[in-house]
């Protein structure tokens, strides 16, 4: 869904994608505000900051998001560093993986047939109970984001995505559950675009990928990662993307050593709003 300048995400986050075009409002609204124009690059860039917070808190709130987060190129030091004199905190660099699977072979075959996904249907209420669990397990002790984690409810962020839709073109949620031997020990949750919405290809969005704290170092990541991605080709997709955390070393790790090659990266300012 996209509400003004802000993408509002399944899990009650309102995303800034687009801040030149709200530091161009601010911009405008700070013309009107100040007469004195031969004020110092620094005054101009601090009052900008404060105009840019208070419009972008303001769509948050009407939208009904508790997480307001705002992505800027790395490298753009001029919005950098007005973003920096905001009250939205930096948080860490998020890095944006992408994997192509056309025209490859299938990269994963589970030859063992000890473990599998399972589909949660968007009205089965009690695997969806079952996945906000699992959900939550994931946020203990995880190095992606963990700041903004805590502040997400299991059962808000499935249901949210149970209802994605965006416009005339719809991006599917796909919720599903790592099931071995009887139980099931992980979770992970892709968005299926519509090519015409983003102009390319079958692109898979991997939203989330998680397990409880006590099934990692055990391979079970990339097991995951990999059911995950035979998924989507056996669905039709040609191309996954997925943003990690800077300091999440190990998922990085697991990436890479599953044919992820890095292709941007963006400052993650994030705040929770009250």
């Amino acid at each position: 869904m996209c509400c003004g300048l802000l993408s509002i995400l399944a899990d009650k986050t309102a995303s800034l994608w687009s801040p030149f075009i709200l530091l161009n409002q601010a911009t405008k609204q700070l013309e009107e505000d100040v007469n004195d124009f031969e004020s110092t690059k620094r005054d101009q860039e601090e009052l900008l900051a404060g105009k840019l917070w208070k419009i972008t808190e303001l769509l948050a709130k009407e939208s009904g998001c508790n997480i307001l987060q705002m992505l800027v190129d790395s490298n753009d030091n001029e919005l950098l560093s007005i973003s920096q004199k905001s009250d939205l905190p930096y948080l860490t660099e998020l890095l944006f993986y992408q994997l192509d699977l056309s025209g490859k072979e299938k990269p994963y075959q589970n030859n063992v047939v000890r473990s599998y996904l399972k589909l949660v249907e968007h009205d089965d209420y009690e695997l969806l109970a079952i996945g906000a669990k699992l959900l939550e397990a994931s946020y203990v002790e995880s190095n992606d984001c963990p700041e903004v984690l805590k502040g997400k409810s299991g059962k808000e962020v499935l249901m949210g995505y149970c209802r994605v839709t965006q416009g005339e073109h719809k991006s599917q949620s796909h919720i599903l559950l790592l099931a071995e031997e009887g139980e099931y020990r992980g979770v992970m949750i892709f968005k299926e675009h519509n090519p015409v919405a983003v102009e390319s290809k079958c692109l898979w969005e991997l939203a989330y990928i998680g397990l409880p704290a006590n099934y990692r170092g055990k391979g079970k990541g990339s097991e995951l990662l990999n059911l995950g991605i035979d998924y989507v080709q056996k669905n039709g997709g040609e191309e996954i993307v997925v943003a990690v955390d800077r300091r999440n070393y190990c998922a990085i790790k697991m990436y890479e050593k599953n044919g992820f090659k890095m292709v941007h990266e963006q400052a993650l300012f994030v705040k929770l709003v009250e």
